[in-house]
C-alpha cells in the first residue's frame, strides 16, 4: 500500500511521509542479543547532538532488553532509564529540546539464544523414478 500511496501523492505529501534524513543505531549485548533501530528526522543537524545519540543508544538497547513485537508497542512501553516515561514521552521531550521531528521508522532485534526459525519443506519422494542413462558400455 505504501507504493501505491507514493506513486498517487504529490511532491508535498511524500515529503511528509518520508523522513527528510534516516539513522541507523545498533546495540549488541555480549554477542547475545543485539538490535538495530531506525530513525526518521527532519533534519541532520539533530543527528550530531549528544542527545539524539543517547537517545538512539538508550532506544536501541531498549529494543534488545525488551524485545517489543512492534514500533507501537515499543513507544507504550515504560523507558528502561525514566521507567516512569514511556517510550512515546521521552520521543516528544526529545522533540522539543532538538526542536525537530523525530520518529522511530522501524528496528529489528536477534537473539542468539531462540531458535532458527526455518520452515522446513517434507522431503517428498520424486514424482518419477529416475532414468538411468549409460553411456559406452559393453553388454555381452
Amino acid at each position: 500500500m505504501v507504493g501505491f500511496a507514493a506513486l498517487t501523492a504529490t511532491l508535498p505529501e511524500l515529503e511528509s511521509m518520508y523522513p527528510a534524513v534516516r539513522h541507523l543505531e545498533s546495540y549488541n549485548h555480549h554477542g547475545r542479543v543485539a538490535a538495530m533501530v531506525e530513525f526518521g528526522l527532519s533534519d541532520d543537524f539533530a543527528i550530531r547532538t549528544d542527545e539524539f545519540r543517547d537517545f538512539a543508544h538508550a532506544i536501541a538497547m531498549h529494543v534488545a532488553a525488551m524485545a517489543p513485537e512492534s514500533v507501537e508497542a515499543l513507544l507504550a512501553q515504560s523507558d528502561l532509564r525514566m521507567p516512569e516515561c514511556s517510550v512515546a514521552d521521552r520521543l516528544s521531550d526529545l522533540e522539543a529540546v532538538l526542536k525537530s521531528s523525530v520518529a522511530i521508522v522501524r528496528f529489528v532485534r536477534w537473539d542468539a539464544e531462540s531458535p532458527l526459525e526455518r520452515e522446513r519443506e517434507p522431503l517428498d519422494p520424486p514424482p518419477a523414478p529416475a532414468n538411468v542413462i549409460r553411456f559406452g558400455t559393453n553388454d555381452r
